[in-house]
């Protein structure tokens, strides 16, 4: 709608590769079903357009929502014009690093909470309170997978690539059950405010330390790896 914010979320084609194991499938749909959760309340404030295979809102169309299937990436580039927020669920997404450092606000989705059987574990310093909703789709599975790179996991491998790295200033992890702490996250990104000033400073310092870095050419030479 016009004059209304617009939110964009991308996916790739190797994040169904989970369909050849269908043990992991109610994981799968329980974070699809927190992502269509999260966004429905997103809704009110922004359109929402996605790129890629439709993971949510499968058997209706809200008001504001626009998928819009697999685009060229000609047609992708033009539609970056009109973003003013990406969310993602994959850290280390390609797509992710070049529009945060293009300086559209940006946020990505990870998961710290294990389950297996009734086991309940949050790879967090405190565990969060969950609302309601996010309790029945926690209650509903018998597994759920750490993830920084939906749905491949990675959560621990990834902890020493983000640690004290300036680029997790640049993009804020929400977690994808804590739907609370991720809209207090999101929403105020939607509009000029001090949170979208944060994030450009951190990317202004982040840009400043690649420029710092020395030319791969200097770096990797044949000397180097004999």
């Amino acid at each position: 709608a016009k004059d209304r914010p617009v939110v964009l979320l991308a996916g790739a084609a190797w994040q169904r590769t989970h369909t050849a194991y269908p043990a992991v499938t109610p994981f799968v749909e329980a974070c699809h079903t927190m992502l269509e959760h999260l966004l429905s309340r997103l809704l009110p404030h922004a359109d929402v357009l996605t790129v890629g295979e439709r993971l949510v809102f499968r058997d209706r169309t809200p008001e504001g929502f626009h998928a819009l299937g697999p685009v060229p990436p000609e047609r992708f580039r033009f539609l970056l014009q009109a973003v003013d927020l990406h969310i993602s669920n994959n850290v280390v997404s390609v797509s992710l690093h070049r529009l945060a450092l293009r300086g559209i606000p940006s946020v990505v989705l990870v998961n710290s909470l294990h389950k297996r059987a009734d086991r309940l574990r949050w790879r967090l310093p405190a565990a969060p309170a969950l609302t309601g909703f996010a309790q029945q789709v926690v209650d509903s599975v018998d597994y759920l997978c750490p993830y920084r790179m939906f749905p491949g996991g990675w959560h621990h491998f990834l902890d020493s690539l983000l640690a004290g790295n300036p680029f997790s200033d640049v993009v804020p992890q929400v977690e994808t059950f804590d739907e609370e702490a991720a809209l207090a996250t999101i929403v105020p990104l939607l509009s000029t405010g001090p949170e979208r000033e944060l994030l450009a400073g951190a990317r202004e310092r982040y840009l400043t330390a690649l420029r710092k870095l020395p030319e791969v050419s200097r770096v990797a030479t044949i000397d180097s790896y004999v």
